[in-house]
């Protein structure tokens, strides 16, 4: 079984998922499919959920995949948002 990599998934979200779901709602609005257009309304906030937890994950990858390759380009390692507060906590003393 082979893994799946997150190019893989930017790809098939941004490509695939999103364009679907906005071409089945505007077929739907376009011929005023009333039980589409209810069924979209009606899972608004599920959907939103969905892509918001499938963007979410997805640029929380990229944005540690990029610090990881700050970190072999300088060979330090970047600070993270929890040493970011502590270093402004201790100035401020």
């Amino acid at each position: 079984m082979s893994s799946i990599e997150p190019a893989e998934v930017a790809i098939e979200l941004s490509l695939v998922e999103c364009p679907s779901f906005a071409l089945t709602l505007l077929h739907a609005l376009w011929s005023g499919h009333g039980v589409g257009i209810n069924g979209f309304a009606s899972l608004t906030s599920l959907l939103m959920a969905y892509f918001g937890a499938r963007f979410g994950v997805l640029g929380i990858y990229v944005n540690g995949r990029s610090k990881e390759k700050q970190a072999c380009a300088t060979g330090q390692r970047q600070p993270s948002v929890i040493d970011q507060v502590v270093k402004a906590l201790v100035k401020k003393k």
